[in-house]
């Protein structure tokens, strides 16, 4: 059971990884006048059911049970973001039905980033 729960967790962290691996630096990308991204506290938890399929008291949980770092860092292309945005973001974008765009305008950063 925990070898499963080890592999699991791996499968994971390579899925995350890979996804910030493919976004670069937000202010190089961002043209000026750019929508600002959301702030993550100020959602309803029917926002956050509705945009992430969990509310925000499951995504702490997530976080936890995930054992995320406080600060979630891509080896290949040095990307930083909190672990809450982080989880976030890859929720997000594994959300159906998505398109990139809405993703662009959800948190502020182009779809070459999120893809």
């Amino acid at each position: 059971m925990e070898t499963a729960l080890l592999e699991s967790r791996i499968r994971f962290m390579t899925l995350f990884k890979l996804i910030l691996d493919e976004w670069e630096d937000l202010n190089d990308l961002l043209p000026s006048g750019s929508p600002e991204c959301v702030n993550l506290d100020t959602l309803s938890d029917d926002t956050w059911l509705q945009q992430f399929r969990f509310t925000r008291s499951e995504v702490s949980t997530l976080v936890e049970a995930l054992d995320l770092p406080d600060v979630v860092e891509c080896p290949q292309s040095g990307i930083k973001e909190d672990r809450v945005t982080a989880l976030c973001m890859l929720l997000r974008r594994l959300a159906y039905p998505n398109r990139l765009v809405e993703l662009e305008m959800q948190f502020g950063q182009e779809a070459s980033r999120i893809s």
